[in-house]
């Protein structure tokens, strides 16, 4: 007799989380369109590149993307390490345009990643093969999901005209 009531915080935590956990369904955010890619900054320190993409989300609330970190990839050489400069809001039932901003530190690019992107772009046809791979950390009110992702698409080159 004495197990059930220590059982009974357990069963209500089910109970109430149980209801809980079932009413957040999630359709994964899609990236429909990349409408521009500049560079912003060089320094000492660190790359940043602002992207405005196109985002897709189905679900019924607002997705907070707070944290990333991706591989990227330029005809199939490594670049270097990159993660989102800021968080976004991701709004609910949208397809809408969100300019990104993309950092990397020099420690995190890849040897000679500068000189191997501009000698990539300058013999290249009007398309450059970009693939970037890895994770993105979503938020909906107090839950957290970590997400893997690939994509990988043929970019025009004249998206990349203030190198």
């Amino acid at each position: 007799m004495k197990r059930i009531p220590f059982l009974i915080p357990y069963f209500l935590l089910f109970v109430l989380y149980a209801p809980l956990s079932s009413c957040f369904s999630y359709e994964e955010v899609e990236i429909t369109d990349i409408k521009s890619i500049k560079f912003i900054e060089l320094s000492n320190e660190s790359l940043t590149v602002e992207s405005t993409i196109k985002l897709l989300n189905k679900n019924s609330y607002d997705i907070n993307v707070v944290k990333s970190d991706f591989e990227v990839f330029v005809k199939d050489i490594k670049i270097g390490n990159a993660h989102l400069g800021d968080a976004i809001n991701v709004e609910k039932n949208s397809e809408k345009y969100y300019t990104l901003k993309i950092k990397s530190d020099y420690k995190e690019l890849s040897k000679g990643a500068i000189p191997k992107l501009i000698a990539i772009t300058a013999f290249s046809g009007n398309q450059l093969p970009v693939k970037i791979d890895g994770y993105v950390v979503g938020k909906v009110f107090l839950f957290k999901k970590k997400y893997h992702f690939v994509k990988e698409e043929k970019v025009p080159l004249d998206l990349f005209q203030d190198i």
